[in-house]
């Protein structure tokens, strides 16, 4: 019982984690000035939180050993970082969020080339938000982007897009799971 209990949470954090995503990219797509600040203040705020979250739920469930402390401390550590020198992190967050774009891209198309040996249904699916992932990281990278604005409003629309991507794949997913 209590592992169907912990499922339905994750599943509805996982949820509220891709309309979260949605929301901001619509933020970042109507704010276009200044939002490079917006967006480091944001990454520090979810850090710091993420970070803080993961400390209380290891000591909680009385996992307190380095391995599962490091990673949360360091994340909280790095967004307390972020929001004391948001002025110069606004020249790496660009950099850092290529490197994410890159990298999702990348792990969403390994998945859909699983999905596709095992002859999943819509395997597809995931290519659509793994090119969007590589072409913004590449996009980012080179330096092609250069603009707050237009930086900000192709942000806002990769983040709707993964989002709304991320929502289908969960209820599809879903349904799977449920319908074998």
């Amino acid at each position: 019982m209590w592992e169907m209990w912990d499922m339905r949470k994750r599943d509805g954090l996982d949820l509220l984690t891709q309309v979260v995503l949605v929301l901001l990219g619509v933020y970042f797509i109507c704010l276009k000035q200044q939002a490079l600040v917006h967006i480091t203040t944001l990454l520090g705020l979810l850090m710091m939180a993420g970070g803080a979250a993961c400390i209380v739920r290891a000591f909680i469930r009385k996992e307190q050993s380095s391995l599962f402390l490091s990673m949360p401390v360091l994340l909280a550590v790095g967004g307390i970082v972020l929001l004391i020198f948001r002025k110069q992190a606004t020249e790496v967050v660009p950099f850092c969020i290529g490197v994410w774009a890159l990298v999702l891209g990348v792990v969403k198309t390994v998945v859909a080339v699983q999905y596709a040996a095992a002859r999943v249904r819509n395997w597809w699916a995931q290519i659509i938000p793994a090119a969007l992932g590589i072409l913004m990281g590449i996009l980012i990278l080179t330096g092609t982007v250069n603009l707050n604005a237009i930086f900000t409003v192709l942000m806002g629309v990769y983040l709707v897009l993964l989002g709304i991507f991320n929502i289908v794949d969960f209820f599809v997913f879903r349904h799977r799971m449920m319908h074998p």
